[in-house]
């Protein structure tokens, strides 16, 4: 075996355990799981009375919102979408131009959805709205790093698939807090639910979040870090985790070893 292999088989065993460590607390069998959206887009989530005509915030838009959609319609729930990615906003407004129509195809399999694949009966501004700023741990203006795949929609704040470095093609976005971005919407209830799809900026927001005294009842994180062989960006998943269950969440459930699930009782 060559040494970059072996390099290679002790990351891999690394991220492996890694997840094993962070799964450290099991589904509980008293709450049910159910999956929205599309198999690319798609989250599971715990069906709870307090999704029901809930606010939910859902940052990372990108180019699949069926997750954000099936709250509308099997939680009538209020979506706040936050993303400005300029593919991001354009495929929303493509979506909202169909407001109150039906759906006319299956979702695709991939992670572009034609907004026809959209049921959109219940769906309307009011409920499934966009922000296009980023969200963040401060209200700034930032670099926002374009993704090395031309095909793919993400961008990210932190860099983290270039080793973090502040410098690669970019464009500039206005970025905000969740608390600033509740505000502006007139959020002023809590909210049940946020979904974290941010490319390695849920770190930075979490913590944000949590100062603020944000705490929803249940929040779907992403950790792309995850996807990497950073030891950085491991390390910065981990405090992550540690944080989230010292303030009362408790890890209930991951899909495809990267989407994870947490829920607070209270």
């Amino acid at each position: 075996m060559t040494k970059k292999l072996k390099t290679a088989l002790k990351y891999i065993l690394q991220i492996i355990g890694l997840r094993m460590t962070i799964q450290s607390v099991k589904y509980r069998g008293d709450l049910e799981l159910i999956k929205l959206g599309s198999e690319y887009g798609g989250w599971s989530v715990i069906n709870h009375p307090s999704l029901f005509d809930s606010w939910v915030v859902s940052a990372g838009a990108g180019e699949d919102i069926s997750f954000d959609v099936a709250m509308v319609n099997f939680f009538k729930a209020k979506v706040v979408l936050v993303d400005p990615t300029p593919r991001a906003v354009d495929h929303y407004n493509k979506v909202a131009s169909r407001f109150g129509k039906a759906g006319e195809r299956p979702h695709e399999v991939g992670g572009r959805q034609e907004p026809e694949s959209y049921e959109l009966t219940n769906c309307s501004r009011e409920n499934l709205l966009l922000v296009s700023q980023a969200l963040w741990n401060d209200q700034t203006e930032l670099q926002f790093y374009k993704p090395k795949n031309r095909e793919h929609v993400s961008h990210s704040i932190n860099n983290f698939q270039n080793r973090y470095k502040n410098d690669g093609e970019h464009i500039i976005v206005s970025a905000n807090t969740l608390k600033n971005i509740m505000e502006e919407v007139n959020v002023s209830e809590k909210i049940s639910l946020l979904k974290l799809d941010i490319e390695g900026a849920e770190h930075e927001v979490i913590e944000s979040m949590l100062s603020d005294q944000i705490r929803p009842k249940q929040l779907l994180v992403e950790y792309d870090e995850l996807r990497t062989f950073s030891t950085q960006g491991r390390a910065r998943v981990q405090r992550t985790h540690r944080s989230l269950l010292g303030n009362g969440y408790q890890l209930l459930h991951c899909d495809d070893g990267y989407n994870f699930l947490y829920y607070r009782e209270n």
